[in-house]
């Protein structure tokens, strides 16, 4: 199952700059064009051990996409 995931995230990071790609061609306006794809925050790691330490275990694949993408903010219009 992890290594269904981590296949999963692969794509997922390798289609989101096509898609946005595909989307300002079209025109799309993005509501923060900076903040499209994010990335991985540097402190990430650290992130993650403290919502461990406060509330409990993150799923592994929330995890993993916290580590892997980072972020995505398709807002516009």
């Amino acid at each position: 199952m992890i290594a269904s995931i981590d296949t999963r995230l692969d794509r997922i990071a390798a289609a989101l700059p096509v898609l946005v790609r595909n989307l300002s061609r079209l025109g799309y306006n993005f509501a923060r064009p900076d903040a499209v794809l994010s990335g991985a925050e540097p402190t990430v790691a650290a992130s993650i051990h403290q919502i461990e330490s406060e509330i409990g275990p993150v799923p592994y694949a929330l995890a993993q996409f916290w580590k892997r993408i980072g972020g995505i903010d398709l807002c516009g219009s």
